[in-house]
Protein backbone atom coordinates (compact mmCIF):
# COMPACT_ATOMS: atom_id res chain seq x y z
CA UNK A 1 0.00 0.00 0.00
CA UNK A 2 1.55 3.30 -1.18
CA UNK A 3 2.24 5.38 1.71
CA UNK A 4 0.13 8.34 0.34
CA UNK A 5 -2.58 5.85 0.78
CA UNK A 6 -2.17 5.31 3.75
CA UNK A 7 -1.62 9.15 4.87
CA UNK A 8 -5.20 9.90 3.16
CA UNK A 9 -6.48 6.80 5.73
CA UNK A 10 -4.95 8.08 8.71
CA UNK A 11 -6.87 12.00 7.77
CA UNK A 12 -9.82 10.05 6.79
CA UNK A 13 -10.01 7.78 9.91
CA UNK A 14 -9.14 11.04 12.23
CA UNK A 15 -11.86 13.33 10.64
CA UNK A 16 -14.55 10.21 11.16
CA UNK A 17 -13.67 9.37 14.91
CA UNK A 18 -13.82 13.13 15.40
CA UNK A 19 -17.11 13.23 13.90
CA UNK A 20 -19.93 14.62 16.78
CA UNK A 21 -22.24 12.14 15.73
CA UNK A 22 -19.68 9.46 16.46
CA UNK A 23 -18.12 10.87 19.79
CA UNK A 24 -21.75 10.94 21.08
CA UNK A 25 -21.94 7.08 20.68
CA UNK A 26 -19.45 6.73 23.43
CA UNK A 27 -20.96 6.83 27.29
CA UNK A 28 -19.86 5.97 30.24
CA UNK A 29 -19.80 2.40 29.99
CA UNK A 30 -17.05 0.16 28.63
CA UNK A 31 -16.53 -1.96 25.77
CA UNK A 32 -19.18 -0.70 23.54
CA UNK A 33 -19.64 -1.02 19.85
CA UNK A 34 -18.51 2.30 19.32
CA UNK A 35 -15.37 1.35 21.89
CA UNK A 36 -14.65 -1.65 19.09
CA UNK A 37 -14.73 0.51 15.99
CA UNK A 38 -12.32 3.19 17.35
CA UNK A 39 -9.97 0.33 18.42
CA UNK A 40 -9.89 -1.24 15.32
CA UNK A 41 -9.79 1.90 13.24
CA UNK A 42 -6.94 3.29 15.14
CA UNK A 43 -5.09 -0.20 15.01
CA UNK A 44 -5.70 0.22 11.02
CA UNK A 45 -3.25 3.54 10.65
CA UNK A 46 -0.72 1.28 11.21
CA UNK A 47 0.47 -0.72 8.01
CA UNK A 48 2.51 -3.20 10.19
CA UNK A 49 -1.07 -4.18 11.87
CA UNK A 50 -3.01 -4.34 8.83
CA UNK A 51 0.03 -6.51 7.28
CA UNK A 52 -0.23 -9.17 10.40
CA UNK A 53 -4.14 -9.27 9.81
CA UNK A 54 -3.83 -9.78 6.37
CA UNK A 55 -1.76 -13.09 6.96
CA UNK A 56 -4.10 -14.60 9.27
CA UNK A 57 -6.23 -17.65 8.16
CA UNK A 58 -9.05 -16.92 6.22
CA UNK A 59 -11.36 -18.75 9.28
CA UNK A 60 -9.68 -16.26 11.15
CA UNK A 61 -9.79 -13.20 9.16
CA UNK A 62 -14.17 -14.44 8.69
CA UNK A 63 -14.55 -14.89 12.56
CA UNK A 64 -13.00 -11.59 13.21
CA UNK A 65 -14.91 -9.67 9.84
CA UNK A 66 -17.48 -11.33 9.11
CA UNK A 67 -18.51 -13.28 6.24
CA UNK A 68 -20.40 -12.28 3.41
CA UNK A 69 -22.21 -15.12 2.51
CA UNK A 70 -26.16 -15.27 3.10
CA UNK A 71 -26.47 -19.04 3.23
CA UNK A 72 -26.83 -18.73 7.03
CA UNK A 73 -29.82 -16.07 6.16
CA UNK A 74 -31.30 -18.26 3.78
CA UNK A 75 -31.86 -20.76 6.61
CA UNK A 76 -34.52 -18.26 8.17
CA UNK A 77 -36.55 -17.74 5.26
CA UNK A 78 -40.19 -18.38 5.62
CA UNK A 79 -40.22 -20.29 2.62
CA UNK A 80 -37.02 -22.42 3.22
CA UNK A 81 -37.85 -23.08 6.86
CA UNK A 82 -41.54 -24.57 6.33
CA UNK A 83 -40.10 -26.73 3.54
CA UNK A 84 -42.57 -24.83 0.55
CA UNK A 85 -39.56 -23.50 -1.43
CA UNK A 86 -36.74 -24.72 -3.15
CA UNK A 87 -34.08 -22.25 -3.38
CA UNK A 88 -33.21 -18.76 -1.59
CA UNK A 89 -31.99 -16.40 -4.05
CA UNK A 90 -29.65 -13.86 -3.69
CA UNK A 91 -28.14 -10.68 -5.66
CA UNK A 92 -25.99 -7.52 -4.92
CA UNK A 93 -23.93 -9.12 -2.52
CA UNK A 94 -19.71 -9.48 -3.58
CA UNK A 95 -19.26 -13.24 -4.27
CA UNK A 96 -21.90 -15.35 -6.09
CA UNK A 97 -22.26 -18.79 -4.27
CA UNK A 98 -24.55 -21.83 -4.51
CA UNK A 99 -25.02 -23.46 -0.73
CA UNK A 100 -27.07 -26.24 -0.13
CA UNK A 101 -29.00 -26.05 2.51
CA UNK A 102 -30.79 -29.45 3.36
CA UNK A 103 -29.68 -32.83 1.68
CA UNK A 104 -32.58 -34.95 -0.73
CA UNK A 105 -33.19 -37.43 1.77
CA UNK A 106 -33.70 -35.38 5.02
CA UNK A 107 -37.66 -35.09 4.23
CA UNK A 108 -37.18 -31.32 4.61
CA UNK A 109 -38.89 -31.10 1.45
CA UNK A 110 -40.60 -33.34 -1.31
CA UNK A 111 -38.89 -32.65 -4.71
CA UNK A 112 -35.36 -32.38 -3.15
CA UNK A 113 -32.51 -30.22 -1.45
CA UNK A 114 -32.89 -26.51 -0.68
CA UNK A 115 -30.59 -24.20 -1.79
CA UNK A 116 -28.77 -20.85 -1.50
CA UNK A 117 -28.03 -19.36 -4.62
CA UNK A 118 -26.41 -16.10 -4.54
CA UNK A 119 -25.98 -14.09 -7.75
CA UNK A 120 -23.19 -11.84 -6.52
CA UNK A 121 -22.32 -8.68 -8.24
CA UNK A 122 -22.40 -6.99 -11.72
CA UNK A 123 -19.50 -4.31 -10.73
CA UNK A 124 -16.05 -4.17 -10.51
CA UNK A 125 -14.65 -6.22 -7.42
CA UNK A 126 -11.64 -5.93 -6.04
CA UNK A 127 -9.88 -9.37 -4.83
CA UNK A 128 -6.91 -9.40 -2.62
CA UNK A 129 -3.75 -10.48 -3.64
CA UNK A 130 -1.99 -13.70 -2.49
CA UNK A 131 1.45 -13.22 -3.26
CA UNK A 132 4.69 -12.45 -1.17
CA UNK A 133 4.80 -8.44 0.11
CA UNK A 134 1.21 -8.20 -1.51
CA UNK A 135 -1.22 -8.92 0.73
CA UNK A 136 -2.30 -5.12 1.04
CA UNK A 137 -2.60 -5.06 -2.39
CA UNK A 138 -5.54 -5.82 -4.70
CA UNK A 139 -6.88 -6.61 -8.63
CA UNK A 140 -9.58 -5.45 -9.80
CA UNK A 141 -12.12 -7.21 -12.67
CA UNK A 142 -15.63 -7.24 -13.81
CA UNK A 143 -17.99 -10.12 -12.55
CA UNK A 144 -21.18 -11.62 -13.61
CA UNK A 145 -23.12 -14.39 -12.66
CA UNK A 146 -26.57 -15.20 -13.67
CA UNK A 147 -28.44 -17.99 -12.61
CA UNK A 148 -31.15 -19.72 -14.54
CA UNK A 149 -34.42 -21.82 -13.25
CA UNK A 150 -36.46 -24.00 -15.31
CA UNK A 151 -39.81 -25.88 -14.89
CA UNK A 152 -40.80 -29.45 -15.34
CA UNK A 153 -38.31 -30.92 -18.18
CA UNK A 154 -36.89 -27.61 -19.91
CA UNK A 155 -33.56 -28.74 -19.32
CA UNK A 156 -34.11 -32.61 -18.71
CA UNK A 157 -35.64 -32.34 -15.28
CA UNK A 158 -32.59 -30.07 -14.00
CA UNK A 159 -33.94 -26.64 -11.43
CA UNK A 160 -31.17 -24.77 -12.14
CA UNK A 161 -27.76 -23.30 -14.01
CA UNK A 162 -25.36 -20.74 -13.07
CA UNK A 163 -23.00 -19.40 -15.20
CA UNK A 164 -20.14 -16.95 -14.26
CA UNK A 165 -17.94 -14.57 -16.25
CA UNK A 166 -15.39 -12.28 -15.46
CA UNK A 167 -13.59 -9.23 -17.18
CA UNK A 168 -10.52 -7.89 -16.75
CA UNK A 169 -10.43 -3.53 -16.10
CA UNK A 170 -9.42 -1.95 -19.03
CA UNK A 171 -6.19 -0.62 -18.82
CA UNK A 172 -4.24 2.64 -20.69
CA UNK A 173 -0.73 2.22 -22.84
CA UNK A 174 1.35 3.18 -19.42
CA UNK A 175 -0.15 0.19 -17.70
CA UNK A 176 -2.33 1.90 -15.44
CA UNK A 177 -6.39 1.32 -15.22
CA UNK A 178 -8.65 3.58 -17.31
CA UNK A 179 -11.03 5.11 -15.31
Amino acid sequence: MTAKVMDIWRERVDAFLALPSVRSLNTALWREPVDDLRLLLTLSKHERVLDIASRLPTWLQRMINGDDSYATSALTEAGIKDGSRQFAVYGHTHHAEVVPLSAVDDGAVAYGEQLELNSGTWRCVHERCIGPGQQLSFSASHVLTWLTFYRGDERKGRRYETRSGQLDIKRRSDGARAV
